[in-house]
């Protein structure tokens, strides 16, 4: 679905007769098969090659959403959530493919600014995922509900052609073996603050989709139309356009548990007002301003965990290749995929039953973990 028109999707999901908690699942479903095939695409990457993956995966993501438009001509409710559920998995498969290609490409291409290249990507990502509702919802109100899927899938299927006809083989290609992956990556899960950090990629995973899950049903109290629907979704990404400015610090101060502590801060501070807390009336100002912190907060955490996620595993003596590169790439990803498989999942169930409010609580303590670690972690370098 490539996250192109959510807010129109929900109230389509609504009307085939699907709950927020299912519909949640479905959202989920793309990430857990990022999660299953996450480990094996990072072992077997040298075998398939970072290019074709990459053309693959893009390719994939073309296609999947063109059909998913299409599901609007479905009426029924089994055949509808089913072929959601595989829809989602296949962009998923797609997603994966090319997302870890990605990763381990610019990794090896700027090897001196690894926070600085990953803070890129994930800004033109994040911010591609955050305009996709504005975008889908003018489309959508112009040219009807299947538009936006079916243009934006055409145009991912465009840019799979163009890469595998521009992308040099020598450059994406390693000849490092890694016929040992298997054996490295235990020896690495064998660090003990790498499951820090892992779990850490996941929390900054968990948010993001937690909140696009239940945050249009929320929105629906103050009475907004779909192009204003559309920008509140654009907030998020608002802030995360200055992600490579956090990359440039991390890479130059060499301080990714501070800024990992600081956004941790920030994010329960956005969580609180976008909520808002239990027992403050909601207020769409205070909303606003939560989204738009929400998005600086989110930028911060994910640029620092991926980073702090690599640094632990060159700090324990384990020197930098394909096999490292592969697992923080496959690492970030299978957690984040966690988090971003729990997060629409948890937000569908605490919604239903305990409201909006409510549900948002789940989203603190998940951050007020990180603030406790990354505290202990930053007054323990400032002993040494």
């Amino acid at each position: 679905m490539a996250f192109i028109d959510l807010n129109n999707y929900f109230l389509k999901a609504e009307s085939k007769g699907l709950s927020p908690a299912t519909y949640g699942v479905v959202l989920s479903f793309f990430r857990f098969v990022m999660l299953v095939f996450g480990p094996i695409f990072g072992v077997y990457m040298e075998k398939i090659g970072l290019k074709r993956a990459f053309v693959i995966g893009v390719f994939l993501n073309g296609i999947s959403p063109v059909l998913f438009g299409l599901l609007d001509f479905v009426d029924s409710y089994t055949p509808y959530l089913i072929l959601s559920l595989l829809l989602r998995g296949f962009e998923g498969f797609g997603a994966i493919l090319f997302l870890c290609s990605m990763f381990m490409m610019s990794t090896t291409v700027f090897h001196g600014r690894v926070a600085m290249s990953f803070a890129i990507l994930q800004t033109v990502f994040l911010v591609g995922n955050s305009i996709g509702p504005l975008l889908g919802s003018l489309l959508n109100s112009s040219f009807g509900y299947a538009a936006p899927y079916i243009l934006f899938g055409i145009l991912q299927m465009i840019t799979s052609v163009l890469a595998a006809w521009t992308l040099p083989k020598d450059t994406l290609n390693t000849s490092s073996s890694i016929s040992n992956s298997l054996r490295g990556y235990l020896e690495i899960l064998k660090i003990p603050s790498v499951a820090i950090f892992i779990y850490a990629c996941g929390v900054s995973g968990t948010g993001p989709e937690f909140l696009t899950a239940i945050l249009e049903p929320n929105l629906r109290q103050f009475s907004l139309g779909k192009v204003e629907v559309g920008l509140v979704f654009c907030l998020v990404a608002f802030l995360q356009l200055v992600s490579p400015l956090w990359g440039y610090l991390i890479d130059i101060l060499k301080k990714p548990h501070l800024f990992a502590l600081i956004g941790s801060i920030v994010m329960v501070t956005a969580v609180v007002m976008v909520g808002p807390f239990p027992g403050i009336n909601p207020d769409y100002g205070i909303l606003v301003a939560g989204l738009v912190t929400f998005g600086l907060a989110q930028g911060i955490l994910s640029v620092s965990s991926i980073t702090n996620l690599r640094l632990s595993i060159m700090q324990n003596g384990i020197k930098e290749s394909m096999i490292s590169i592969s697992f923080v790439s496959m690492g970030y990803l299978t957690a984040t995929s966690v988090g971003a498989t729990i997060g629409p999942l948890m937000a569908g169930v605490l919604y239903q039953e305990f409201g909006f409010q409510n549900a948002t609580l789940f989203l603190i303590v998940g951050n007020l973990i990180l603030v406790h670690i990354f505290s202990n972690l930053h007054n323990r370098n400032n002993l040494k």
